[in-house]
């Protein structure tokens, strides 16, 4: 089963994703930080990566994004709570996600993110799920 780096400063939000890709058979290792995020992505090797976009403007999400996608080889999936800034802030720090994913309690939307890119199929960065 793919294994899957959750990165999300939530904690709770965290705990709630893990649980949900841990039932659908996924491993799933959490960073509630960077230097966490950094270090599992060493320790564990994963095949994707989910990344929290923070606050709405955060750009500190982005830069940590685009220090993942340029040492890991697992694509990125962005997990947005609102999708024109990230859009914005994506674009003004030269970095694209492989998915764009609305935050939601229904993760139906992040799991299919999840299943296409795992079957290397890489949508496009703007499509939405």
């Amino acid at each position: 089963m793919a294994t899957i780096l959750l990165v999300n400063p939530d904690s709770v939000q965290a705990w709630f994703y893990q649980q949900e890709l841990e039932d659908r058979g996924f491993i799933v290792h959490v960073a509630t930080t960077t230097p966490q995020a950094l270090s599992l992505l060493k320790a564990v090797k994963p095949n994707l990566i989910i990344l929290d976009s923070g606050p709405p403007g955060s750009a500190g999400v982005h830069s940590l994004a685009k220090r993942l996608s340029h040492v890991a080889d697992a694509p990125v999936i962005l997990n947005a709570s609102a999708m024109c800034v990230d859009e914005e802030v994506c674009r003004q720090h030269g970095w694209e996600p492989a998915a764009r994913v609305l935050k939601s309690s229904d993760t139906s939307s992040l799991v299919s993110a999840i299943s296409r890119l795992l079957q290397g199929s890489r949508p496009n960065a703007d499509a939405r799920y």
